[in-house]
């Protein structure tokens, strides 16, 4: 059981958060928050490769407005990419590791009003659609 003093204590703890539903399909490449489907990624820009040239797999994106504590201060859409092909070759968390001691690509595009590359899905998401 717990005692008073411990959840007044947790109480004051408490922050704003967004609850994420996952819904059945994929809305496509669209600017919003979502886990794995399809990214929504600019035209010119070409999607993430691994280091051993591997095409990267699509595991979330978020809009950085709804995350409650940065809402006010940033803007755009967090993409996360990693290279499974990578992590299942040499059995590693996040892949090959690079120079800069990472196996995985994350941006932040702060212009989605650009037109999309209409690529889909490059790689089989590892993540079930819900």
């Amino acid at each position: 059981m717990q005692s008073e003093a411990f959840v007044r204590e947790l109480v004051k703890l408490q922050k704003p958060a967004k609850r994420m539903e996952l819904l059945i399909g994929d809305p496509g490449q669209e600017p919003i928050t979502k886990i794995s489907g399809t990214p929504w990624w600019p035209k010119d820009c070409k999607r993430p490769r691994c280091e051993r040239y591997h095409p990267m797999t699509f595991m979330l994106q978020v809009w950085l407005a709804d995350v409650p504590t940065i809402a006010n201060e940033a803007q755009g859409l967090l993409s996360f990419h990693y290279c499974s092909q990578c992590m299942y070759n040499g059995h590693m968390s996040f892949g090959f590791q690079d120079q800069a001691n990472r196996g995985y690509d994350v941006r932040i595009f702060e212009d989605v009003k650009c037109e999309v590359d209409g690529s889909g899905k490059l790689v089989e998401p590892l993540l079930p659609q819900a």
